[in-house]
């Protein structure tokens, strides 16, 4: 029994409750072809051209391919049965017990993916036969009803998801490129200097021990509050909203936990997890520790900064001591003795703490971006609910286009309010400040190629661009725009016609840079084209300019396409020509382009 009170513009379906009165819905065969796939695990090449979809999220790779064009995915049999999707548009191999829905008509391939993906991935599930692996057969799928929106609005729908879609995605690859800088960032300022002193750790602090004596009543209810394990492992400082309770008696005495305190995870199955660790940053009344773990308090006036010492033993170097301390074979064990008789070698005080804080700002600014991803992902599936029903409707009402124009949200990328030319002229003086002296200024040409990819690894637009023979060009930069302003506020100086570098009001530059880039940019530029040359600079610029405008035109990236791209515009052809523009030359900028700018 349904309720069968009417609702103004929609009408109601056995199949689907209440839809809009001009959708329709029909069983699905008639609106696209429905086959197997023919590759097999023997398919599978790990330097492949062509995506190879298998019964998995995860996208192989092969040297083959069986069909060019618009598709759906789907799994037939296994563990991913209703569970994993794919859309693609172009050539691709796909497995035998993966399902291809193609050839559509009257549907919207992107709409469809959508829709399939979020409902019918759980009728999917419905239909599942329970047997040695879970399966679902090519005909189940051809007669399921699906939803039938006008095309028109199926296509709306499909944009407006899209666009949430292209912000997940690069949020995700922003914070994987900030998670990678921060790691390298570690690996370099952490590594053990000549000038760093040998210090034993029992002469920097005492340890001492988790709860003991407690049984299980004594964590139901409690009086206190305790560190959990996973609280240690997953977090360079306590996380203090994730306390638990545990009640201590008056006559007990277990230690408690103080400010800048470390915790040490004690016991794991394997050596990987033994001796992670976290600071207490916050001063908390009635706080312990619980029993897997051991606390290590610094002594006073030893000049060791807490916070730097996590990150010293989080790093490579930390991880290599504690595995060496890890005792056991099926559970491996740290134990405080030889903790405190360990030695570690750590820099003058000062230096320690400015380490910890440009560490600690990399990772708060990871938890901002995560946080805004999260966000991204709550809006997404809101969106669908509401879009896929019908609840909403994009072609209808004109303000509920606004209201889903995903285009027009600010990205954590773009959070600066700035004209163009001024954060033009902050970027030329902190490259000058960088990478320019008095015997080599920082030319006209690094510039364009240093500011290039400084806006390709934050995200922002390059479409000032141009493909001029010294391209990718910007004639916005020269001195009329960003490189007048710089010079203009005696930020940067020009050196005897020769290139610029800092001046006297560079610090106000500098202000500038950190209220509208994140910290880390120029720290990442440093570390991978301080010493590149200008010809592997052009090399780089040049190809990755390409595999973006590739990319925009569905074509794939090799080393063929990217020559014929640069071969067909008269101002680069030239470059084909230049002795250090060779083909092992592009194949290299291919692969530095995809690591470092994430650009296919």
């Amino acid at each position: 029994m349904h309720n069968t009170e009417e609702k103004q513009g929609y009408k109601f379906t056995e199949e689907f409750g209440y839809i809009p009165e001009d959708w329709g819905y029909d069983k699905l065969y008639k609106y696209c072809s429905i086959c197997t796939g023919k590759g097999n695990t023997q398919d599978s090449e790990n330097d492949g051209i062509y995506p190879f979809y298998v019964r998995s999220p995860i996208i192989e790779r092969s040297n083959n391919y069986l069909y060019d064009g618009e598709a759906v995915l789907t799994v037939g049999d296994g563990v991913g049965t209703g569970k994993v999707f794919h859309y693609i548009n172009g050539k691709f191999n796909f497995h035998q017990r993966v399902y291809k829905l193609s050839d559509f008509v009257n549907l919207n391939g992107k709409f469809f993916f959508y829709l399939f993906s979020s409902f019918f991935g759980n009728r999917v599930n419905q239909m599942t036969a329970k047997s040695s692996v879970d399966s679902v057969r090519l005909e189940m799928i051809s007669q399921m009803y699906i939803l039938l929106p006008p095309l028109p609005e199926q296509e709306k729908i499909a944009e407006v998801l899209s666009d949430i879609d292209e912000l997940i995605e690069s949020t995700q690859k922003l914070i994987d490129k900030k998670k990678d800088l921060k790691t390298a960032t570690m690996q370099k300022l952490l590594a053990p200097k000549e000038n760093w002193e040998n210090r034993i750790l029992g002469d920097l602090g005492v340890t001492y021990t988790g709860l003991s004596g407690k049984t299980k009543q004594d964590f139901e209810t409690g009086n206190a509050y305790y560190i959990t394990f996973l609280n240690i492992m997953n977090n360079i400082s306590v996380n203090i909203n994730t306390f638990e309770k545990v009640n201590i008696k008056p006559t007990e005495s277990q230690c408690l936990c103080k400010k800048n305190d470390i915790f040490f995870n004690t016991s794991s199955e394997t050596p990987e997890e033994v001796g992670m660790c976290s600071v207490l940053m916050n001063e908390i009344e009635n706080l312990y520790l619980n029993s897997f773990c051991f606390g290590f308090r610094l002594r006073k006036n030893n000049e060791v900064d807490s916070l730097f010492l996590v990150y010293l033993f989080r790093s490579k170097f930390g991880r290599e001591l504690m595995m060496r301390l890890a005792q056991g074979s099926t559970r491996y064990n740290l134990s405080k003795d030889n903790f405190i008789q360990s030695t570690i070698k750590i820099p003058k005080y000062e230096e320690q703490k400015k380490i910890a804080h440009l560490l600690f700002d990399m990772d708060a600014e990871i938890e901002a971006l995560e946080k805004e991803l999260n966000k991204y992902k709550d809006l997404k599936t809101g969106m669908m609910q509401e879009l896929l029903t019908g609840k909403k409707r994009l072609l209808n009402n004109p303000n509920k286009v606004e209201l889903f124009n995903v285009k027009k949200m600010s990205t954590p990328a773009n959070k600066k309010v700035a004209n163009d030319e001024f954060k033009d002229a902050i970027i030329i003086s902190m490259l000058a400040y960088k990478f320019g002296s008095t015997q080599y200024p920082l030319g006209a040409f690094r510039r364009q190629k240093l500011s290039y990819l400084f806006k390709r690894h934050n995200n922002l637009p390059i479409d000032e661009y141009l493909k001029k023979a010294m391209g990718p060009y910007n004639p916005q930069m020269k001195y009329s725009g960003g490189e007048g302003i710089a010079i203009r506020n005696k930020y940067v100086k020009e050196v005897k016609q020769r290139g610029l570098i800092a001046s006297s009001e560079i610090a106000k530059a500098k202000t500038y840079f950190d209220k509208y880039y994140s910290k880390d940019s120029l720290l990442w530029l440093e570390q991978n084209f301080r010493y590149k040359s200008n010809n592997e600079l052009e090399v780089l610029a040049t190809i990755d300019y390409t595999i973006l405008d590739l990319k925009a035109q569905n074509k794939e990236i090799t080393l063929a396409n990217i020559k014929e791209y640069i071969n067909n515009n008269a101002e680069w052809k030239p470059k084909l020509e230049k002795p250090f523009f060779t083909d092992s030359a592009i194949i290299k900028a291919i692969q530095e382009s995809k690591n470092l700018l994430n650009s296919h």
